[in-house]
């Protein structure tokens, strides 16, 4: 029994970069393409770490003025649910019987 399959798949993306580095030698077109992308890929980055850099301040400030309010105007009680027997629709269908 040979386990040599089992070398095979953490090799693979080793294989991978390989190729597509030796891809980017032979043709430049796919470099440039690759360049392109990783630029994209960056700028996609930078952008939604500005947002959440942006948008921390407000969501810290809304959830503290949200918990603050809770704390002075407490909600109202709900109204308790009573069981089915205790109910008055449920008497009217006991003395039916």
């Amino acid at each position: 029994m040979t386990y040599a399959a089992f070398y095979f798949p953490p090799l693979a993306p080793i294989a991978v970069v390989l190729g597509a580095v030796l891809l980017c030698l032979v043709a430049p077109v796919f470099a440039m393409a690759a360049l392109g992308v990783l630029v994209l890929v960056a700028a996609a980055l930078l952008l939604a770490l500005a947002a959440a850099v942006a948008s921390a301040p407000f969501l810290l400030v809304r959830s503290v003025r949200r918990r603050l309010r809770s704390r002075r105007r407490p909600e109202p009680e709900r109204a308790r649910v009573r069981p089915r027997a205790a109910r008055d629709d449920s008497r009217a269908v006991l003395e039916a019987r």
